[in-house]
């Protein structure tokens, strides 16, 4: 701290300078600055973490559409990925980009971003249950009485995992905004 009268360098908790004998009030701290920095940093590890989790699983959930989503067992295999000019497939490429942009770290982050995280999670398990509906009843129309089995392949589990993640990242970002 530095004197207003004489200029004179000053410990930050004085509060009169021992140049001039200027009495003078300390400068109260900000208060929108934090005043503990190891909670300030820990709160930026957790919404960092919440960022990495994010975009790792919006990146798996949009990757999933790709390897086999289910697989049919019968006297021959047959194996498909989600269909790639489906409405799903564009729905769910859709919710990976916006998750992804939402999860960029470096940027301050709010409550809405937490909220529109969490809805896009939501909207990615709808999405996800519609897969797996749509497809247990295809099945069930296409393959009922040849005795064929049905079975979920990598990409149900890539998206089941990505999905799971983007979950998590939603849920745990509002703990690294509650001191900020």
């Amino acid at each position: 701290m530095i004197c207003p009268n004489c200029g004179a360098k000053l410990p930050d908790t004085a509060t009169i300078c021992y140049s001039c004998r200027t009495q003078f009030q300390r400068q109260q701290q900000p208060i929108n600055q934090p005043n503990n920095p190891v909670k300030q940093q820990a709160i930026n590890k957790t919404v960092f973490f919440s960022c990495i989790l994010g975009m790792i699983g919006a990146c798996l959930y949009a990757i999933g559409v790709f390897p086999p989503f289910f697989k049919i067992s019968s006297t021959f295999s047959i194996s498909h990925s989600l269909y790639p000019f489906h409405w799903g497939f564009f729905v769910s490429w859709i919710l990976a980009v916006v998750f992804i942009i939402f999860s960029i770290p470096g940027r301050k982050y709010t409550t809405f971003d937490a909220i529109v995280k969490i809805i896009f999670s939501l909207i990615g398990i709808g999405l996800f249950i519609y897969y797996t509906i749509y497809i247990y009843r295809w099945f069930n129309d296409t393959y009922y009485d040849s005795g064929s089995t049905l079975s979920f392949g990598i990409g149900f589990y890539i998206m089941l995992s990505g999905n799971l993640l983007m979950i998590i990242s939603g849920l745990i970002l509002p703990l690294g905004l509650d001191s900020n």
